[in-house]
This record gives C-alpha cells, structure tokens and sequence, in this order.
C-alpha cells in the first residue's frame, strides 16, 4: 500500500483537483437543498489533508525538520486556540470556531507539506479544469435552474455552485492560464470552445473581479508576446487578432451583460453624477470594496480592544461573543481576517509559508506566468477575499505556487 502511495502521490494531488468542481457543485446542492451544514466537500477536503499529512510523515518519512516543526506549531496553535475559546466564550461554540480555524490552515499546512516534485499539473490540466467549471457554470444559466451570486439588487448567474466569491476568485486565478493558452497553444478547436465558454459566462457571472483579471490577463500576455524577441510573425498575428476578437465581443456584449447592468445600478445607487465623485471614500469603499472598510473599522476596534490572549490568538470567527454587538461577519480581505480572527501567532502561521514560497518563486523559478498569477491571486485575497482562507480557492494557489512550469514547456 505504501508503495503505491509513494508512486502514485502525483496522480491522486492531480484527481482531487479535477474533482474540485463536483465537490463544490455536491457541496451546494447539500447546503441549498437539503440544508446540510456538514457537506460532502468539508468532508472530502479533511480526508485529503489528514491523508497528505499521513503521507508525508508515515510513507515517505523523509520530512525535513522545517516542515516538522511547523506542524508542531499549528498542533500548539490549536490547542492555545482551544483554550482561548473555552476560557472567554465557552463550548456550545467549539465546533463553528474550531472548522472555521480549520478552513483558514488548510491553506498553509498544504502548502508547507506538499513537494514541488510531487505536482504534475501542466497548464493544460488547468485549462480541462477551466472548461469543466464554465461549463457547469452555462449549463444550468441556460436551464434556467443556476443560483444568483448576490442576494440583493444585483444579478449574477453561478450555476449550481453556491458561493459566487469563491467561483469568482478560483476562475480570476484560472484566467491567466486561459489566455496564455489562447495565445500560444496550437489547438484552435480548445480555442474556439473557450472563447464562446467565456464570452457566454465571464460577464453573465457580473463579477468585476473576474473581469480586471480577463484584461489584465490579456495585458499581460500582450506584453509578454512582444518581448520574446524570437517569437514568430504567425504567432504574433495571431495573439493581435486574438486581441481584436476578445476585444470587439466585449463591445458588443457589454451592454447586454449582469457585469454591465450591476456596474451602472451600483453607480446610480452611489448617486456618482461626476468625475470626481469616484475619489471619494464613498465610491472606493461602497463600489471598489463593496464595504470592506466599514467591517474592516468596525473589527478592527474590536481587535485593539480585546485582551492580550485574544492579540496573540485572535478574536475567534465569532466577535463579541455574549454581546448585543455579536458578529459572525467576515470583512472579506483574507490577510485581515486573518490577523483579527487568529491573532498574530496565527497571522504568522500563515503567511509564513505564503511569503517563503513567493521568496522562492522569485529566486530560483523566474517565470513570469507564475509569478503574475501569484500577484494576481494574493491581490485578490487582499482585496476582495476568499483565497487563502477558502479550501476550495486555495488549493488551485497551492498548485499554482508550485507549479512545475519546466515540464509544460518540455511536453
């Protein structure tokens, strides 16, 4: 048994991937028809961090004392955690505190233990996995039977998938690869697919995020075609018509799209009548962080009001607990929530393996794809959340922070 493990890690890192968009449309069909909060996915997605957890200190054996050490660290974080919630709030609270705490680790115990060696993701597994989410994304949208991503005012079709910001933030993160694909891979009838997939789902989402990404994506790329010196006159001209096309369907859609109709009824709701108006802390909290600032003050008042346990590790998911002030809200910018909810010793559990693999990155893989989704997916966590801190998010950053970009270019 161990020896199968030890030679087929990579295959089962590179299933649970493809099956993220099943867990998640499973996941929502429990939460939406059948009120089940304990889903399916959470289930899944525990027995997968528990098995990469026995596969790397039981089968392979080999694990260096960093990794070692860090996960003793989140064994003394979880129990120091315990204790702070037993002693300030009490146990009827345990399970909600101690899952959300498990959703946010999930991210950094992954990403410390598991081994470059053992990804074998290729830019085009990412591209399938792309094309089966859109696809289950339009499918229902034309069925008539996909669920809003907001819940007033605004429109947005996400299929049967349930939460509209982590589907937003997998497909921003998903959409580099995308382009990049579009516009140097040779296989025009994927091309064709993805183009129509896009332009039928990307504005019927209504998701600005995923819009910034689809342009920078394609700025990006721009950029990078240009600068390869060597890069042929066919390739060129068919990056520049690419650009054309996406260009042109934009214009025609746009006005027709939930992206576009969301824009205008959150510009009319602000009253912005001019210019200047989108300078105001109004417009960049209201339309740009869709409030965030406002949570983000109210808990941070909490935050530098609360008792040095709850400084060292953190307010917990519940705020102000036996309070008429009591809030289970998130701000939704990860490295905050983070910060509040966990404290500094878990700000620092975190982020630590984040910063080390970004250092990495930049010192030794030099790849400009790579790096690009890496900024692009931490601003992402920054500014709109749901990254770092949602497992079904942060596993496609784990496999992009270690993706093996040599073995894309040899295939």
């Amino acid at each position: 048994m161990k020896k199968y493990l030890e030679s087929n890690i990579s295959l089962i890192i590179k299933v649970f991937l493809f099956i993220q968009p099943i867990i998640d449309i499973l996941t929502s069909i429990m939460i939406n028809y059948m009120n089940i909060n304990i889903t399916i996915g959470m289930i899944i997605r525990i027995i997968f961090l528990l098995f990469i957890i026995y596969f790397y200190l039981f089968v392979r054996k080999n694990i260096s004392k960093y990794k070692l050490f860090y996960l003793l660290g989140v064994l003394l974080f979880f129990i120091m955690y315990l204790i702070v919630i037993i002693v300030l709030k009490d146990t009827s609270v345990l399970f909600y505190e101690l899952s959300q705490m498990i959703k946010v680790l999930y991210f950094p115990i992954l990403l410390t233990l598991i081994d470059k060696k053992d990804i074998d993701i290729k830019i085009n597994d990412l591209i399938n996995i792309s094309i089966i989410y859109l696809v289950l994304i339009l499918i229902p949208n034309i069925l008539n039977i996909s669920f809003n991503s907001y819940t007033q005012g605004k429109i947005g079709s996400v299929g049967l998938f349930n939460s509209g910001n982590e589907i937003s933030a997998i497909m921003s993160m998903l959409t580099p690869f995308i382009i990049y694909y579009l516009f140097n891979k040779n296989n025009n009838i994927k091309k064709i697919i993805l183009v129509l997939l896009m332009a039928l789902t990307y504005f019927k989402m209504g998701s600005k995020i995923i819009i910034i990404s689809l342009i920078v994506s394609i700025i990006f790329n721009i950029i990078l075609i240009i600068k390869k010196s060597k890069v042929s006159k066919e390739k060129l001209l068919i990056g520049v018509l690419i650009s054309i096309g996406l260009i042109i369907i934009t214009i025609i859609v746009l006005p027709r799209t939930n992206f576009f109709y969301n824009i205008k009824l959150h510009l009319d709701y602000l009253g912005i009548n001019s210019f200047t108006d989108i300078f105001t802390f109004n417009f960049i909290n209201r339309f740009i962080f869709s409030d965030r600032l406002t949570f983000l003050v109210m808990t941070s008042a909490y935050y530098f009001h609360s008792s040095f346990a709850e400084a060292m590790f953190g307010l917990g998911f519940i705020h102000n607990y036996a309070t008429d002030l009591v809030s289970l809200k998130l701000i939704e910018m990860d490295f905050f929530d983070v910060l509040f909810n966990m404290g500094v010793c878990g700000f620092i559990l975190v982020l630590y393996p984040l910063a080390k693999e970004i250092y990495d990155i930049f010192k030794v893989k030099k790849n400009n794809l790579v790096i690009f989704v890496s900024i692009l997916s931490i601003i992402i966590a920054f500014l709109v959340g749901h990254t770092i801190v949602s497992p079904a998010v942060s596993i496609f950053l784990i496999i992009v922070l270690k993706l093996n970009k040599e073995k894309e270019s040899k295939k």
